[in-house]
């Protein structure tokens, strides 16, 4: 009988220690409620930015932008009905957004609006380096650049390579041509 009643003694200390640090614990905890946040949308999402913990963009099927402001997600008015598969922003008053058909869709810190795109490939993805200079990829080796000013085509070395090849083919067909028809002329004096 000792025998339990000091396994039970011993028992209840614990649960009353478990109890008292469990209390401190909770005393100086910070009430947590769960999050339950709601998508303004049904559609899609493919791609998340957060500018900070209280400003946040995501974008999606049909060109579904939406807005984190700190406490909920709300539709931001889009220009395009396209796919937007990406978004990146530079700051809070300045973004990109990229998707299918080359859709290019700029954040000037009040709306988006469209983007003159060198390509009509599905942009996949778009990453700024500043407000000067930023890239976009997509479909077949697409690979644009943001230059402050303009988005221009790059030539991945896929496509360059090729073509410089067949630049060099030619230029020697016609320096051969040159160079015989010269020897021609001198072999005639």
């Amino acid at each position: 009988m000792d025998m339990w009643r000091s396994v039970f003694l011993k028992a209840s200390m614990l649960v009353v220690m478990v109890l008292l640090c469990g209390s401190v614990l909770i005393v100086n905890a910070e009430v947590v409620l769960p999050l339950n946040w709601t998508s303004p949308t049904t559609l899609n999402l493919y791609d998340v930015f957060m500018v900070s913990a209280s400003d946040g963009w995501a974008v999606g099927l049909g060109g579904t932008i939406i807005r984190w402001n700190g406490s909920s997600w709300s539709n931001v008015t889009s220009p395009t009905p396209y796919l937007l598969e990406s978004v990146f922003m530079v700051s809070a008053s300045d973004g990109w957004a990229v998707g299918s058909g080359g859709t290019i869709i700029h954040w000037d810190g009040s709306s988006w609006s469209n983007v003159t795109s060198p390509t009509t490939a599905a942009l996949r993805s778009v990453f700024m380096v500043s407000a000067s200079d930023g890239w976009a990829v997509g479909y077949g080796g697409t690979i644009i650049r943001w230059t402050g000013t303009v988005w221009i085509p790059e030539f991945s070395t896929a496509i360059l390579m090729p073509l410089l090849m067949t630049l060099s083919l030619v230029v020697v067909v016609i320096t051969k041509t040159v160079l015989k028809k010269r020897k021609t002329l001198f072999s005639f004096f």
